[in-house]
């Protein structure tokens, strides 16, 4: 059986390893970014609560979590930062075909939806998350279990935990 090359090479030395004894490296912009739209989004949210209690509580709630989560690096809101913005701006989308000013506001909600997962697919974001492999240095990494506690790498298949 073919197995791909491994790479001997010692890490780059842009990347900074998540440090376990140390002070965690600081918040890339990308990040920051990210929270600042995510913020936006929870705002919004909350007035939209004053027509819609209900559905707009339960989507409060899990904007409150995915913000507590990008804010202590945590791989499973890194993953929900992703899943929901894309699924809020297919909704938005769909809304943008209203004519007047509501369709105005639908398109700036898609621009900022999309802005998220975008913000949070670069190096840094992914780095600042600890979606690197101790191994290869591959930024190839995807969740091993449910939590995303433990994380697997797309490219060697090492395991590590976070």
């Amino acid at each position: 059986p073919y197995a791909p090359p491994k790479n001997d090479d010692p890490p780059p030395a842009e990347v900074v390893p998540v440090a376990r004894h140390g002070a965690p490296p600081p918040m890339p912009g990308t990040v920051i970014a990210a929270l600042v739209l995510v913020s936006l989004h929870l705002l919004f949210n909350l007035f939209g609560a004053l027509e819609r209690p209900v559905s707009a509580a339960f989507s409060v709630g899990v904007g409150v979590l995915i913000l507590v989560g990008l804010v202590r690096r945590h791989p499973l809101a890194w993953q929900w930062g992703m899943i929901v913005p894309c699924l809020a701006a297919l909704g938005s989308l769909a809304a943008t075909c209203t004519p007047g000013p509501l369709g105005l506001v639908a398109g700036f909600l898609f621009l900022l939806y999309l802005a998220i997962p975008i913000l949070l697919t670069f190096r840094a974001s992914r780095l600042y998350f600890g979606l690197h492999c101790p191994s290869c240095w591959s930024l190839k990494a995807r969740a091993a279990n449910f939590f995303f506690t433990k994380i697997v790498c797309r490219s060697c298949g090492a395991t590590w935990e976070r």
